[in-house]
């Protein structure tokens, strides 16, 4: 089974090591798809974890046990380009960095 989900950290737990703990303890398959830590700030990042169901459940059931939140990434994004007005939002808030927008054309 797999999963991705987006981890953000508030400041006072920045500095855990979440990637070791899910690794070591849980026996999870690990593979960051974007990070952004900034010590004494924030943290976020976009995680795809492996393993067996209820590994990963008991792995993200101890992320949110030490106060850092997680969400699950969506699967799909859909673009209604019928409805887009490229204003550009979608870009800085895509986890992974896949939108962008070229402000030329």
């Amino acid at each position: 089974m797999k999963k991705k989900l987006i981890i953000t950290f508030p400041p006072s737990k920045v500095e855990n090591p979440l990637v070791h703990a899910l690794i070591k303890d849980f026996d999870l398959w690990v593979n960051i798809h974007r990070a952004i830590i900034e010590p004494q700030k924030h943290g976020k990042i976009v995680v795809e974890l492996r393993g067996d169901e209820d590994k990963i459940e008991k792995g993200i059931a101890y992320i949110v046990g030490e106060g850092i939140n997680v969400n699950e990434l969506e699967r799909d994004v859909v673009i209604d380009k019928d409805k887009c007005v490229d204003c550009g939002v979608c870009t800085s808030i895509c986890p992974t960095s896949a939108l962008n927008l070229d402000k030329e054309t």
